[in-house]
């Protein structure tokens, strides 16, 4: 079981860094290297789970500013990125709410079988 929740963590995180990386080339942010890309988005998973602000709004924003100004990119460009990242947060959140009505915490059962 461990194993198989360490493996769906790893395809989690890499199909996470992936879309992220989409995002910057949607945006047309090519300047800034994909290890710089990764990076960033760590730190701010790291940072978003500090009680200073509500969902990360804030700290995303200046991780970005400071990560994207050396690259020559204005503050606007940062902030959309920002508003993209939230999103994707917003979508994994709902995700993992819908896939927790077949998969309960606490809850040994098969998916979608109900005990009574």
């Amino acid at each position: 079981m461990l194993i198989a929740v360490a493996v769906a963590s790893l395809i989690s995180a890499f199909f996470t860094f992936w879309r992220l990386w989409l995002l910057f080339l949607a945006l047309n942010l090519t300047a800034v290297p994909l290890y710089v890309v990764v990076g960033v988005s760590a730190l701010i998973a790291v940072l978003q789970v500090l009680p200073i602000s509500i969902a990360g709004v804030g700290v995303r924003d200046a991780a970005l500013l400071a990560v994207l100004a050396p690259y020559g990119y204005t503050v606007e460009q940062a902030i959309a990125l920002s508003a993209l990242f939230l999103l994707l947060n917003l979508q994994h959140i709902l995700v993992g709410f819908i896939v927790s009505f077949w998969y309960p915490l606490g809850s040994r059962d098969e998916p979608g079988e109900v005990t009574g």
